[in-house]
């Protein structure tokens, strides 16, 4: 058989499982999450629900966090703020495996109204697959043009095409603090990188056809993003975020954040690193959590946060707005059994409600925000 007609053939068989996924996908995901995991003891339907993001100023001294959808957060602290994994755009399946990326300008537009931009000093990605990645240039370049971009080495040769955004690109490493200053020069937030995994997204095996994109971008780029294939931007290595907002020199809140579920020991703060002190929010993606074991059992019962913010569970899919379903394969009974583990283990005796409980699922323990929602927490 001739190099040719074997590329043809896999072609062909990549184009069939694909289609056979998508068959599945649309098939297999979920909405619903059961009453007995909401406060109010009532069922919470993401694709009909009964209420819409809402957000405003938050009062000074609170934790202001908005859940931007595909696992990105704003968090803001006071007048300052970070952005973790901007993304808007939400390419189809098929463009996903098939097609170039292009992010969608008007809908990024429309998602970032609302948003104190000003207040961002930084924008942080844990890993460089397309939805977390990808509309990055758009959003530093015409959105927010002062703040620095921090990622991984593989999203740094990514966006290496664009020369205005080089000044202000950094290379996250494990265990190096990043250190955000207010115009004062005051430290006002400090993030701690963690080496951490990311969790398959079809299923458990760490090959293909379970896998998509997950080696590095080791040249950096000099074409732009839409002349790309979707499936060309690589994740690289994964980090998790410890994220401690500081006011006065002293720590007043402790943060951790995801963007994709980790096989234990990855993704785990190292104890002797940082030095110890009480978590009290957890952000925590629950895409592909049943294709590792043990999360977010072990992570849960290592940080024991006093709040536990779902993210990462909608379809990045689709671009339909108001109205979700979950990440493809996460059925109800998947998302259910995650509430189910976040019930069983003991992790915190000593929970932190929000101080304002946004359109989703919530409890004094957890919150399931629909996309463009804000928690506030405070104060401490």
């Amino acid at each position: 058989m001739t190099k040719r007609r074997k590329r043809v053939l896999f072609a062909l068989a990549f184009r069939v499982v694909v289609g056979l996924l998508l068959v599945g996908f649309l098939a297999r995901c979920g909405s619903v999450i059961q009453g007995e995991y909401a406060a109010d003891g009532k069922p919470f339907d993401f694709a009909d629900p009964p209420c819409s993001a809402v957000s405003g100023e938050p009062p000074p001294t609170s934790v202001d966090i908005r859940y931007t959808g595909s696992g990105g957060v704003y968090i803001g602290w006071g007048g300052d703020a970070l952005m973790f994994g901007p993304f808007f755009s939400n390419p189809g399946l098929l463009t996903a495996a098939f097609g170039k990326f292009r992010s969608d300008e008007e809908r990024v537009r429309r998602h970032l109204h609302g948003i104190p931009l000003s207040k961002v000093r930084a924008i942080v990605t844990g890993h460089s697959h397309y939805d977390h990645i990808g509309d990055v240039p758009l959003v530093a370049r015409d959105h927010i043009p002062k703040a620095a971009l921090y990622t991984n080495a593989a999203g740094t040769n990514m966006l290496s095409a664009y020369p205005d955004l080089r000044a202000r690109l950094h290379t996250v490493q494990a265990g190096r603090p990043i250190a955000i200053t207010d115009a004062n020069g005051a430290e006002v937030i400090r993030v701690y990188p963690v080496l951490s995994d990311h969790a398959p997204p079809v299923c458990r095996c760490r090959r293909w056809p379970c896998e998509y994109a997950n080696g590095p971008v080791t040249k950096p780029w000099t074409k732009p993003f839409h002349e790309h294939w979707a499936r060309d931007f690589g994740g690289g290595e994964t980090y998790a975020y410890v994220i401690d907002l500081i006011r006065d020199g002293e720590v007043r809140y402790r943060i951790y954040y995801n963007d994709a579920a980790a096989q234990h020991p990855l993704g785990i703060p190292d104890a002797a690193a940082i030095a110890q002190r009480p978590y009290d929010i957890a952000i925590l993606c629950m895409a592909s959590y049943d294709f590792v074991d043990g999360y977010p059992d072990v992570l849960l019962s290592s940080i024991k946060p006093r709040h536990i913010i779902i993210s990462h569970y909608e379809n990045f899919f689709s671009r339909s707005e108001g109205h979700w379903r979950f990440a493809p394969l996460l059925t109800n009974g998947k998302a259910n059994a995650f509430f189910g583990r976040l019930k069983r283990i003991d992790y915190q005796n000593d929970p932190l409600p929000a101080a304002k409980k946004p359109c989703g699922v919530s409890t004094d323990r957890w919150t399931m925000p629909v996309p463009d929602a804000q928690v506030l927490f405070g104060p401490n």
